[in-house]
């Protein structure tokens, strides 16, 4: 098993994981600084995601990024 393997299995348990937290944080947080933490978080969690998706399967939905050359 590799390292992406293993972050595209835990996807959405750290996504359910991730949005609990969000939402019990609700009505406690200061959007103004936390929110931009959120955001970046779900941000790395989707790109993660999304590397997994392209190098794991043949069909992927997602269009094939360019590589740099």
């Amino acid at each position: 098993m590799n390292f992406l393997t293993i972050i595209g299995a835990a996807f959405p348990v750290v996504l359910a994981y991730v949005t609990v937290i969000w939402l019990l944080s609700l009505p406690k947080k200061d959007a103004s600084i936390v929110g931009i933490s959120w955001g970046l978080g779900f941000v790395q969690i989707k790109s993660q995601y999304r590397e997994y998706v392209e190098n794991t399967s043949a069909f992927s939905p997602l269009p094939p990024r360019r590589k740099k050359s």
